[in-house]
């Protein structure tokens, strides 16, 4: 399993820099490290399914554990390679539901806590992931922590999923502090990870964001959703989310997923 190429690149970025398009859709990712992080523990990737659908996934390594950017790529390449070898290049596009989806992030969940327990300066590591399958009609999602995923349609943005946070106060003078509740490889005893899963129609017209929280936290929905709206393509779009979150502070990694569904 994550497995690279000659190049030295994993097999689930061969999207990266490049637009990915399908039936009624165009795609587009990026990732930046931010001014004031020492590395990128995010980690995306764009995979055509079906013969007419995408699956798009961010996932964010928890900066604060070992090995967060590890736990972020172990991610992306379990699932990806799942995908592939199940979905990839099926005709018609395959059926998809919450459970299928869910048991997607269980196998990276599963896949992460092996890692650590193999390798002590590992332990502890884990991940945020946002994952979405899209077709011309329709989106399935699954999630787990503060990664996110948004719909956008006629100027109004929606979060679609919640986030796997408590805000916690640990001085009188501080802010309220966000902490996880849920992450990729990071398990209580007896609390077993649950993702959360659904799914929503979509429409021509529609625009979708995938994002890790160095976007969410940076840019307000109404920015969002202006950037969303202009009429730009999404490798422009993808690229100025970007900048609003750097311009904002770029205080953590920043990662965007855009994809937009044509008009008919």
């Amino acid at each position: 399993m994550n497995r690279m190429d000659a190049s030295g690149a994993h097999p689930f970025q061969q999207y990266h820099g490049r637009e990915v398009h399908g039936a009624g859709f165009v795609a587009y990712g990026d990732s930046h490290r931010g001014h004031h992080r020492h590395e990128n523990q995010d980690h995306y990737f764009l995979l055509p399914v079906g013969a007419t659908g995408l699956l798009a996934c961010v996932a964010d390594g928890l900066g604060g554990h070992a090995a967060g950017e590890l736990a972020s790529r172990t991610a992306c390449a379990t699932i990806y390679q799942v995908a592939r070898d199940r979905f990839s290049g099926a005709n018609p596009i395959p059926e998809f539901n919450g459970e299928n989806l869910s048991a997607l992030l269980l196998e990276a969940h599963g896949e992460i806590k092996a890692k650590a327990a193999r390798d002590n300066k590992h332990a502890g590591m884990g991940t945020t992931l946002t994952l979405a399958v899209l077709t011309a009609s329709r989106c399935w999602f699954a999630h787990v922590g503060d990664s996110r995923l948004y719909h956008v349609r006629a100027g109004t943005l929606r979060q679609v999923t919640q986030d796997d946070t408590v805000d916690q106060q640990t001085d009188v003078d501080d802010a309220p502090r966000h902490y996880l509740t849920q992450a990729l490889g990071l398990e209580e005893p007896g609390d077993p990870l649950q993702p959360a899963s659904g799914s929503f129609s979509t429409q021509p017209g529609d625009h979708l964001i995938l994002c890790s929280d160095g976007l969410s936290s940076q840019v307000p929905g109404a920015q969002l959703a202006e950037l969303l709206c202009r009429g730009a393509s999404a490798v422009k779009t993808v690229h100025d989310l970007v900048d609003a979150a750097l311009s904002a502070g770029g205080r953590d990694n920043i990662t965007a997923i855009v994809v937009s569904l044509a008009n008919q």
